[in-house]
């Protein structure tokens, strides 16, 4: 859905932007061949290069496919230098210059470049770690059939690199918000004329959480509209306040205005006529972001309620343009189903040679810039690869958070949060391997949870419901990351958590990791594994 988004807004706004500046040429040494790539690929799969522990962590994978390219022979160099590209183009972006960056990293030709990659490296190196089939869908639009919400997104849409979807309880419907010249106007915007203003009107999903997510034509956040902010419509009641009966109205009205903050904002508003960054926003990308909803994430649905109508109005207050409230998946409606497949890439993972195991909460990858992430949830990463144990674990006292069935609700005054999700990934593939949500993370009776990553075939024996273990699949990959989704990030409760993992600070709710074999941890467990860790790292 985002490579939709941004491929619309790039053509808009063409005469505005700053054209990425093409990757410095790369001279491929001399001796390039079959020989010298193969030996530089294993040099970088045993040898972490230090130097690439750079904020911005497109820097270090770059790095590692610009070495392989200046090795590689002449029917692999092409493939490679446009990954290289890709990247350096987004790794140097800044601004507006992400929009153009990002849309040739969202590019389904990617997933080509990289299979032939992967192809020659098993053929001619034998080196390969997994599933190297690979398939370009140049053709799947994951467009909707309503007119105010013409973009949607779900487990069955990108799945791939480089958007790392949490698979386990989202959906995503958007719109473009235009409020530039009318004559730049691409289909699937909707115009807005600056001082005007746009009015949703809809029911509040069953959901954990749904927000009106804006973002500026740089795709940093504008302020979220976030459930429990929307005030009710008179007669109807909020969800996320109080309990309700099945029969209550729960009818909400929202806005976004395309002009300045004013001094004292109006409710339920969301000011979208300025960038992050305090210039004038030409464009928004609009985000109605469903998660953890009463239905099954599969089939996508919009959480039980229609989607919520949309009426443009002028600066005076006149209706320009109205789009009814929609059911985007109506029944017998096929969705649309991204196809596209990554292989598992032999290359490493710079992030999970040098920083294994250790939590950090950067985002979209290192960049300044939001790239249309969730002002709403605070991201928590780590890494892991084969080449620090069969085994990942990570333990730590499990926060309340909303539960329905432990009478948990929304509004109850005992939450630390409303709720996480786990995911794992592949930087390389980009596809959830797996995902859990909170309310089905284990916790023992002292209240910690067990998590541990493993590929399936080095599943634990004792990774069961009964020893109060979760366990989520890696895939066949030479390494990976786990991703945290927690949320609201602006709790006290998360707040703190950040400030403990950015300082390194020992806490019950701070996650401890440790790295071992499957046999260690068969034997002793968390403890166990983290002794053996322990004494792997004396020895380092």
């Amino acid at each position: 859905m985002w490579n939709l988004l941004l491929k619309c807004f790039i053509v808009t706004f063409t005469i505005m932007i700053v054209a990425c500046s093409k990757a410095p040429e790369l001279v491929r040494l001399e001796g390039a061949g079959n020989k010298l790539f193969c030996a530089t690929l294993k040099d970088i799969r045993s040898s972490p290069d230090q130097t690439l522990q750079d904020n911005n962590e497109l820097v270090g994978h770059a790095a590692n496919i610009k070495k392989l390219y200046e090795a590689a022979p002449d029917i692999i160099s092409e493939d490679l230098r446009f990954i290289y590209d890709i990247l350096a183009a987004s790794r140097d972006s800044k601004g507006t210059d992400t929009l153009l960056a990002f849309q040739m990293l969202t590019d389904p030709r990617l997933a080509g470049y990289e299979g032939r990659v992967a192809e020659f490296a098993k053929e001619t190196c034998g080196i390969f770690d997994g599933d190297i089939d690979y398939f370009v869908d140049p053709t799947v639009r994951p467009s909707g059939i309503c007119s105010g919400w013409p973009l949607m997104g779900s487990p069955l849409t990108n799945d791939r690199f480089p958007y790392l979807l949490d698979t386990s309880s989202a959906n995503y419907f958007s719109n473009i918000f235009f409020s530039g010249p009318k004559t730049k106007m691409r289909d699937g915007m909707i115009h807005v004329p600056r001082g005007g203003k746009v009015t949703f009107k809809g029911e509040y999903p069953f959901a954990k959480y749904f927000g009106f997510n804006p973002n500026d034509m740089s795709t940093n956040n504008l302020k979220t509209l976030m459930d429990v902010d929307i005030d009710p419509d008179e007669g109807s009641i909020n969800p996320w306040r109080e309990p309700m009966q099945s029969d209550m109205a729960r009818n909400y009205t929202a806005h976004l205005v395309v002009d300045k903050t004013p001094e004292i904002p109006a409710p339920n508003t969301s000011y979208v006529g300025q960038t992050k960054s305090g210039g004038r926003n030409y464009a928004t990308f609009q985000i109605y972001r469903v998660y953890g909803t009463d239905l099954p994430v599969l089939p996508p649905n919009s959480a039980g309620v229609l989607l919520p109508s949309v009426t443009v109005y002028d600066k005076k207050g006149n209706e320009i343009e109205h789009h009814p409230m929609c059911d985007p998946y109506p029944n017998n409606y096929e969705p649309p189903i991204d196809k596209t497949k990554f292989p598992a890439l032999p290359v490493p993972d710079h992030r999970a040679q040098s920083n294994a195991g250790n939590f950090n909460v950067k985002g979209n990858f290192g960049l300044d810039i939001d790239l249309l992430s969730n002002a709403d949830v605070l991201y928590l990463s780590s890494y892991y690869g084969r080449q620090n144990g069969e085994v990942f674990a990570i333990r730590a006292k499990k926060p309340k958070t909303m539960n329905v069935k432990e009478e948990r609700y929304p509004w109850s005054t005992d939450l630390d949060f409303r709720m996480w999700t786990a995911c794992t990934y592949n930087f390389w593939n980009g596809k959830a391997n797996d995902c859990v949500v909170d309310n089905n993370i284990l916790e023992d009776k002292y209240g910690y949870y067990t998590l541990i990553v493993t590929e399936a075939k080095n599943r634990p024996s004792n990774a069961t419901k009964e020893n109060h273990i979760s366990w989520l699949d890696a895939g066949n990959f030479l390494d990976g990351q786990i991703s945290f989704r927690m949320l609201p990030k602006h709790t006290a409760f998360l707040q703190g958590l950040r400030t403990n993992i950015e300082k390194g600070a020992t806490t019950p709710y701070s996650p401890e990791t440790a790295f071992c074999s499957r046999e260690t941890f068969e034997r002793g467990g968390f403890s166990g594994c983290q002794q053996e860790s322990n004494i792997v790292k004396n020895q380092q």
